[in-house]
């Protein structure tokens, strides 16, 4: 004859296969770990006619410096590329990269900046 605590064990065991596939019950929490093998990174908008002074795109975080194609104005010194928790939800980041170690698409800054002729004071007679 079974006794109580066999009685016990199984239903444990029951209830506890039971939860893990209709998802009862406590469920772990899972973070991003900073998409550490390629972290987030910014790249002038589409069509921009600038690009960064430190480089191709710049890092979550970070402000970088306009710099206009031919030597024009631009009309703002520097743009920031948002900051990244890399972590589940980070709001301008998490549609982007989505989960996993990589954030392979980056985010699209300066969108209003734009680039003209430098303003020249002409002297006259």
């Amino acid at each position: 004859m079974p006794s109580y605590t066999s009685f016990a064990l199984a239903g444990g065991f029951l209830l506890h296969g039971v939860s893990l596939f209709t998802r009862i019950g406590p469920m772990s929490v899972q973070a991003m770990w900073a998409w550490a093998s390629n972290p987030p990174k910014c790249e002038p908008a589409t069509g921009a006619a600038w690009s960064f002074q430190e480089g191709s795109f710049i890092a979550a975080g970070v402000t970088g410096t306009v710099v206009c194609n031919g030597g024009l104005a631009a009309s703002t010194a520097t743009v920031t590329c948002p900051q990244s928790t890399g972590t589940s939800g980070d709001g301008d980041w998490w549609s982007l990269c989505g989960s996993g170690n990589s954030c392979p698409t980056k985010y699209k800054i300066g969108a209003t900046v734009s680039c003209s002729s430098p303003s020249t004071t002409q002297g006259g007679t």
